[in-house]
């Protein structure tokens, strides 16, 4: 039985997280709300009952199937007449080698981190924060384990008591107190120079000269050690660089902090959607740069011509499972704003009733926008080329409802923490004209404010 109940509403979901964040397995799918008023809700949790992973996979599914296997045991569980999008189930991620090696495509190269491939936990029950509605609720199964329970409980109380004193409405990581939530980094380092860099460059392009490819997807990484509670360094990120398919969360070890504009795939009911993303120009403090380079975007050729070969790619990746003319794209080269960067992003749908969603979502994983075209063979030439296997990034992260519905981001502008590592990459779309120097400076544009987000954190944690 599931039992669904209202608690306060506050926009400043992290007051709840903070009290929660200290259980095991924490997870936070934020919506970056208010910065982005069309995404609507939060999702919190903790303390999952079971896992998905390579860990249990005792007959060595494939991690799609696996999951798909797990689901089954868990969706004939009530979830009632709600209105809500997830109330019990999965939360997690998919690592970008778990897809590629269902494409016959293997990175034999040492990992920097060695998290596991795939790793789903299931959650009996949920905070869920309605930023439309501005009401928020606690569901939980009767099956929660009374001790569980009542840590929750002790949460809420904690929360509720933030809110009556008033400190909610413009509570903030600046005014966090850095001595309670010590964070070390050494300082990331790139695997890549820009030599190595301009060598996988340059292959990639001879690769489009010979017909192999129209388009790939090329990466470089960082890495640094790190030490210290990785929650309040993501508490700081959320504040300079909010998105709206974001991620903290805690799994097995590996600590995940998301900040991702990227939808990979939504399913509500039978219908499912995917928003590409190709095309970016930096943000300038100069708000007339600023519009420079985005009216630059939203008109480049160049830009455009990427953004639908990524677009044809995954109406092809629908339409594998969809109803006959039902894969429609609804929006082509919306110009799209984030706090570091302007991008160019599409919006395809499709109508599907006879595959299970986790097998839509096989069919389309990885995502095309960080692969290339035709997909494949682009993914054999990252793995030959790129310095290490991409783990996490690239990768998808989100929920899967026991309602079957799910809605996954892909996981750029992320940084993964495991046995104190920490990594973070970059990367664009390497085509026909594209030059070195610029492709590279946009693979550190992606991520440089949130590496000197990090760096700076840092140094007011430590002068604390």
């Amino acid at each position: 039985m599931l039992t669904t109940v209202e608690i306060p509403y506050s926009p400043s979901v992290e007051l709840l997280f903070d009290q929660i964040q200290t259980l095991p397995g924490a997870v936070w799918l934020d919506s970056g709300w208010p910065h982005f008023s069309n995404e609507r809700y939060d999702i919190l949790s903790a303390t999952p009952v079971f896992s998905v992973s390579p860990d249990n996979n005792n007959q060595e599914k494939s991690p799609f199937e696996h999951l798909r296997q797990e689901f089954l045991k868990i969706s004939t569980i009530s979830c009632e007449d709600t209105q809500l999008p997830f109330t019990h189930g999965f939360m997690g991620y998919f690592s970008y080698e778990a897809g590629i090696e269902q494409l016959s495509v293997t990175n034999h190269k040492p990992s920097v981190l060695g998290i596991p491939k795939y790793f789903w936990a299931y959650f009996n029950y949920s905070f869920v924060f309605d930023h439309h509605e501005k009401k928020a609720f606690f569901s939980k199964l009767n099956s929660l384990d009374a001790g569980i329970e009542d840590s929750i409980r002790k949460c809420i109380s904690q929360y509720t008591q933030k809110l009556a004193n008033k400190v909610d409405e413009k509570i903030s990581s600046t005014g966090l107190h850095y001595e309670d939530c010590p964070f070390e980094l050494d300082g990331f380092e790139a695997l890549w120079n820009y030599g190595q860099y301009l060598n996988a460059f340059t292959r990639v392009k001879n690769h489009i000269t010979d017909g192999d490819i129209y388009q790939a997807n090329l990466t470089q990484t960082f890495a640094s050690k790190f030490r210290g509670n990785s929650y309040w360094a993501y508490r700081k990120l959320r504040e300079i660089m909010p998105a709206p398919y974001s991620c903290y969360g805690k799994f097995a070890g590996v600590e995940i902090l998301s900040f991702s504009p990227e939808t990979f795939l939504k399913k509500t009911g039978d219908f499912y959607l995917t928003k590409p993303i190709k095309g970016t120009r930096p943000r300038s403090t100069d708000p007339d740069i600023d519009l420079q380079n985005a009216q630059e975007l939203k008109s480049s050729a160049k830009d455009q011509a990427e953004n639908l070969m990524i677009v044809d790619l995954l109406r092809n990746d629908l339409s594998k499972n969809a109803i006959r003319n039902s894969v429609i794209v609804n929006e082509l080269y919306s110009l799209k704003s984030y706090a570091n960067v302007h991008h160019l992003e599409s919006l395809i749908s499709a109508h599907i009733t006879n595959a299970h969603g986790l097998e839509v979502f096989k069919d389309c994983f990885p995502g095309g926008s960080i692969t290339g075209a035709p997909k494949k063979r682009a993914c054999e030439i990252i793995a030959e080329l790129e310095a290490a296997p991409r783990e996490l990034y690239c990768g998808s992260i989100g929920y899967l409802s026991a309602s079957g519905d799910f809605d996954t981001n892909i996981a750029i502008r992320t940084i993964t923490g495991f046995n104190q590592t920490m990594s973070i990459a970059g990367g664009g779309g390497i085509v026909a004209d594209s030059t070195p120097s610029a492709e590279y400076s946009e693979s550190l544009t992606k991520i440089q404010r949130l590496i000197d987000g990090l760096n700076d954190f840092m140094h007011n944690t430590n002068k604390s």
